[in-house]
């Protein structure tokens, strides 16, 4: 995982918020709070929902994006297997 979750940083700016801010409301650390906003921490559940409630979303937000990765990644792995498979 190394997407930046540009929806996340949306929903803080929207609230007014810097990321000094959401990370004490959530009770995590800075460093913490701004790497999971640059995609290079996964959020887990607990985490994902003190964010959640800070920021005013669904902490399905964050898993949908996980899942959405997984299935690309997923189905280019299934159609790179095919092409393999028929030139082979």
């Amino acid at each position: 995982m190394n997407k930046k979750r540009h929806w996340l940083e949306e929903f803080r700016k929207q609230a007014g918020l810097k990321q000094i801010q959401v990370a004490e409301q959530a009770e995590i650390s800075k460093g913490y709070y701004s790497a999971i906003e640059c995609g290079t921490r996964k959020t887990p559940g607990k985490q994902a929902y003190k964010i959640s409630k800070v920021l005013g979303f669904p902490m399905e937000y964050f898993y949908r994006e996980e899942v959405k990765d997984w299935v690309e990644k997923y189905e280019s792995r299934k159609e790179a297997i095919k092409i393999n498979a028929k030139s082979g």
